[in-house]
């Protein structure tokens, strides 16, 4: 009990740390807020069995104060649209995509959705996605793809793993 009371306290007061600026001051030291033009590039690859490449704009929720302990205890939010292309069944694909993806400290999990066609037809999926990472900057995920129309001569794989490296403009 004295283990989990100890942590719970020294999570609680590393979290007040990252919030105020003192203990008497209710002022934020930053704000997860994805409109101060900390945004950047992302770019992403998947080379097992098909070929999946990425290029996206990211708006990002990166602070712009350092909100203490290096960033090891950090929040922060991605939001991206960008363009794909997929080798699947030796057949060329290219799509878009949006996806949010929420990380903490070396843990990340990322929702997309794309739309893919080719001269064969099109597919919309949803891939969800968790990986560990580097504070944001390179993240290794497994992914999942649920594929939206199962009448699709287009079919992703199921299961994939991801490479993903985000650049910011600081």
């Amino acid at each position: 009990m004295k283990k989990y009371l100890l942590l719970f306290f020294f999570v609680s007061f590393t979290l007040n740390a990252q919030t105020q600026d003192d203990a008497f001051s209710q002022q934020k030291k930053f704000q997860l807020n994805p409109w101060d033009n900390i945004n950047g590039y992302r770019f992403a690859l998947n080379s097992l069995k098909t070929v999946e490449l990425e290029a996206s704009y990211v708006l990002s929720s990166w602070p712009i104060k350092d909100p203490g302990y290096g960033g090891l205890i950090m929040r922060y939010q991605y939001l991206s649209t960008g363009i794909e292309y997929l080798r699947v069944d030796r057949k060329d694909v290219y799509g878009v995509k949006f996806a949010y993806e929420n990380s903490w400290t070396l843990f990340s999990a990322q929702i997309g959705t794309d739309y893919l066609f080719s001269d064969k037809g099109s597919q919309v999926r949803l891939m969800p996605k968790v990986g560990l990472s580097l504070l944001g900057w390179v993240t290794l995920y497994y992914g999942w793809n649920i594929n939206l129309l199962k009448n699709s001569a287009l079919q992703p794989r199921k299961h994939n793993f991801i490479l993903q490296v985000t650049v910011l403009n600081f």
